[in-house]
């Protein structure tokens, strides 16, 4: 096995023909969770073009104080998001090879 390594050389529920279907199952969490950093820095980015709109720039200060609240929470959500992603990778793929140890029922609550 080349994606459940701890699953060589002992008697799983895996085989090398799962593989092909464990690899895209994880590229869907992969690319869905990639996705989502994406659209937090797309979004950012255009709040930021707002910022140099004639429109903010009238605005009061109390509406353009939310506006810059908003990009900076938005910014420190997206620079945290790929530590987390990370995380939620490692559980997908934890998920994954769970499906290789013979004793997988003992983990699964019914």
């Amino acid at each position: 096995l080349s994606l459940c390594r701890a699953w060589n050389c002992v008697p799983s529920c895996c085989n090398t023909a799962l593989e092909e279907a464990q690899a895209a199952s994880f590229g869907f969490w992969r690319d869905a969770f990639g996705a989502v950093l994406v659209d937090m820095r797309s979004y950012a980015a255009q709040l930021m073009m707002r910022q140099l709109t004639p429109v903010y720039l009238r605005d009061t200060e109390e509406r353009r104080s939310q506006l810059d609240a908003a990009l900076e929470a938005l910014r420190s959500a997206a620079a945290v998001f790929p530590r987390c992603m990370l995380a939620m990778l490692r559980h997908a793929a934890g998920m994954l090879c769970l499906a290789c140890d013979p004793q997988w029922e003992l983990y699964v609550y019914r």
